[in-house]
């Protein structure tokens, strides 16, 4: 106070007009520069695979049904066929650059809308798109970490673990649902397990380790904050395909 009762209000203009940015404008910041970068790789990720594809020679995976002839003998007949692996990995390419074109034009994917089951009924399509991208991602990763390898082994382990994740992801959404988290995330190790079993054999688990690494980042994304908004899950999901695709490419390299 100043003689007479007066405030300095030189001294006060100045405290008060200090810029002090709050947190969330900058997590918000980082947010954001996260969701640009990890959109702007799963659409650049695109026209690198077509040019793999375009230059390199095409990869075989090999596939094998075995058949029983005579249960009394064990007698057994195996069947082998060989696809074009190029196929997968630009099916599985386009479904990620799709997701990630359809996530620079939604309005919602921010921190004031939560992730609900009434938010993702109205963006389906988004959803349909991460999950399709997610089922072909592990296609390609799991063909190529175990080739040869059996038609139904690779269509239980792949539609087993792409249907777990998409349990887990739920759990949030659902009353209750957090009691059901540990019988899923059971059938969840034995698939990896399962999995496991076959990778050691032909040399690829650090592939393994990384889809490993990348499926526990996206259960984190939803389910480890106790609210989430879309912002963190659309972020998580981003992140996840651009990995998924890093992952991808290298394996074509590999494979060729």
């Amino acid at each position: 106070m100043w003689p007479h009762g007066r405030v300095n209000t030189r001294r006060d203009s100045l405290c008060t007009n200090t810029p002090h940015p709050p947190p969330q404008m900058t997590r918000s910041s980082a947010d954001n520069s996260l969701f640009q970068l990890s959109c702007g790789l799963s659409l650049a990720q695109l026209p690198i695979t077509m040019a793999l594809v375009a230059y390199f020679s095409d990869p075989q995976f090999a596939m094998y049904t075995a058949q029983l002839l005579n249960v009394t003998t064990k007698q057994m007949e195996v069947e082998v066929e060989d696809f074009s692996a190029s196929v997968l990995y630009l099916a599985a390419s386009a479904s990620t650059a799709l997701f990630a074109a359809a996530s620079r034009n939604r309005t919602n994917l921010d921190a004031d809308t939560h992730y609900s089951m009434e938010t993702l009924q109205e963006m389906p399509m988004w959803d349909l798109s991460f999950w399709t991208a997610q089922l072909l991602q592990h296609g390609c990763l799991v063909a190529f970490m175990c080739s040869p390898l059996d038609w139904y082994f690779l269509a239980l382990v792949v539609s087993g673990m792409s249907l777990l994740l998409l349990l887990i992801s739920r759990l949030p959404l659902v009353n209750g649902g957090r009691s059901r988290e540990n019988i899923l995330m059971l059938l969840f190790g034995m698939l990896y397990f399962m999995l496991y079993t076959a990778v050691r054999r032909h040399g690829h688990v650090v592939f393994f380790m990384a889809m490993l690494f990348l499926d526990g980042l996206l259960l984190i994304g939803h389910t480890f904050d106790p609210d989430p908004n879309m912002q963190v899950v659309g972020n998580c999901r981003l992140c996840y395909c651009a990995g998924m695709s890093v992952a991808l490419m290298v394996s074509y390299n590999v494979a060729c």
